[in-house]
Formats: structure tokens, C-alpha cells, sequence
């Protein structure tokens, strides 16, 4: 077996962390600035994929951007040749879910929906018919709305999530935050309603996300006559999960929740793929 971290920000170094804890080393890590080994550089990221065989097995923690197209190399290589990928990374999934579908052995991606509260393994693992999908699918936004809701002070709310990691780095305000989360549900809710088997194919651009009001939570709901998405009005609140937890209701009945936000975390759930992977 051959790791190989692409990405070495926040999740990729708790990614590295977690499976030193577990006695797995890594081989290589694929950065912006080139390819390195024992975090000394061996070549430019243009060459990555001569390092890779059948047996390598990728963890990708970039930053989610756009349609994925920057990304797409270093999936379609990988699996191409055989290899096998963990990914947290969701605009390649939510833009070209078709790679999960000609490579559904060789690639997981519970991490990209809920981080490690289960939810898309919940769904798979669901016995019946689906007919209503009810989700709390960001576990930032989650926090933040819970945290107007109580009267704090945006100040406050905005040191909050960028001192524990709970958004990617390079946020200036909480505006900033808002506009990267709501991308983020966009990516989300495309990969959850694929992965539901409730639609024919579905992407970010098929997707309207409702902008953040006064009173309302984040949150997804999903049937077969429509896709709502991001800041909705609730007579009941009382379902939605605390802190960054995410939540998900299958036909009314709750069937996973748990931690949605932070490095760790990610890297806690993508350690349970690669398992799945191995096993």
C-alpha cells in the first residue's frame, strides 16, 4: 500500500496525524508548490501521476473550487491506472458524478457530506424507499445560525470559526464565510441527492441556495418534486442538531447525526473509508 496525501492543509495534516496514530505512513504528499517526500520536494505536481500504481491510495483534502476541472487529473489518473481514492473534496463529485459511478469500488467519499456524522452511509444503508430526505448538511452554518439566533455578536462568531478551523483559511469577514459555506451546500446538496438515487443526475447548476435571513436555519430538503436548499423558515426548530453537528431525517425518522465541521473530524471519517477500502 502506497498513501499519498494530495492537499496539506488543515485536513490533510490531521489526515497525516490520524494515520500515524494508526502506524500507516505516508509516501507522498502532493502540495501547490510540488511533490514531496519525507516533506522534502522531489518534483513539480505536473509529474505526480508517475509516481502512482494500482496500489497507491490517495487521500485528497483541497479546497472545494468551482467545477472541479483543476482537480479532475488527479482523480481520473489515479483510477484510470487502478488505484484507489479517499476523498473530502466536492466539486469534482458534484460536478462529474460520473466518476463515482464507473469507479464505485475505487473511490469513497463519506466525508464530503456531513463529515463524520454518517450520513451518506446512513443513506446507503437505509432499508425501504426513500422518500423524503431532511438534512442539516453544513455544520459551519449550522453553528453560525444557531449563534444569531442566541443574539451573539457577529465578532464573536466569526473568531469562533476561523480559530477552531471550522471554515477553509483565507475568510476576511463572515460575509466571506457565508459566500464560501453556501458554495459549499450547493456541492453538498448535489452529491446527497445523487447518492440518494431520488433524481437523475444533479448538479450545483441545477441548485438554487436560499441566502441567509433573519430567522430562518440551514438546511436541505429533498423529495421527488423539488430540492430546497440553504437558509429556510421553521415553525419547528427543535430537530436541528447543536454546535457544528449535522443531522439527517430519512421519511421523518432521524437516522444519523454527529460532528459535520473541523479538521479532525474530516480526517477521522476519511480514516474510516480507507478502512472500508482495505477491508
Amino acid at each position: 500500500m502506497k498513501v499519498v496525501l494530495i492537499g496539506y492543509g488543515n485536513v490533510g495534516k490531521e489526515i497525516e496525524k490520524v494515520l500515524l496514530e494508526n502506524n500507516i505512513s505516508v509516501e507522498l504528499i502532493v502540495k501547490s508548490s510540488g511533490i514531496y517526500s519525507k516533506h522534502s520536494k522531489i518534483d513539480t505536481n505536473d509529474n505526480f501521476a508517475n509516481y502512482l500504481d494500482a496500489e497507491s491510495e490517495l487521500l485528497i483534502s483541497v479546497p472545494s473550487r468551482g467545477d472541479g476541472s483543476e482537480m479532475l487529473d488527479y482523480y481520473l489518473k489515479p483510477l484510470e491506472i487502478g488505484a484507489c481514492i479517499v476523498t473530502c473534496e466536492k466539486a469534482v463529485l458534484a460536478h462529474h458524478w460520473g466518476l463515482v459511478q464507473k469507479f464505485r469500488g475505487q473511490i469513497r467519499y463519506s466525508a464530503t457530506v456531513g463529515g463524520n456524522s454518517g450520513i451518506l452511509p446512513a443513506v446507503s444503508n437505509y432499508q425501504g424507499k426513500i422518500e423524503e430526505i431532511k438534512a442539516v448538511i453544513n455544520g459551519t452554518l449550522n453553528y453560525m445560525s444557531d449563534a444569531f439566533a442566541n443574539k451573539r455578536k457577529e465578532s464573536d462568531i466569526f473568531r469562533d470559526v476561523m480559530t477552531f478551523g471550522f471554515t477553509d483559511p483565507g475568510s476576511n469577514s463572515l460575509q466571506d464565510v457565508f459566500q464560501n459555506e453556501l458554495r459549499d451546500i450547493s456541492y453538498k446538496t448535489a452529491i446527497l441527492a445523487n447518492h440518494s438515487n431520488l433524481y437523475d443526475k444533479i448538479t450545483p447548476n441545477d441548485l438554487s441556495i436560499e441566502p441567509y435571513r433573519d430567522n430562518t436555519r440551514c438546511a436541505v430538503i429533498l423529495n421527488k418534486q423539488r430540492i430546497t436548499a440553504g437558509f429556510l423558515a421553521f415553525e419547528d426548530t427543535s430537530w436541528f442538531p447543536t454546535g457544528v453537528n449535522n443531522c439527517l431525517y430519512v421519511n421523518g425518522v432521524k437516522v444519523a447525526e454527529g460532528p459535520g465541521a473541523g479538521g479532525r473530524i474530516t480526517a477521522e471519517r476519511m480514516f474510516k473509508d480507507l478502512q472500508e477500502l482495505q477491508d
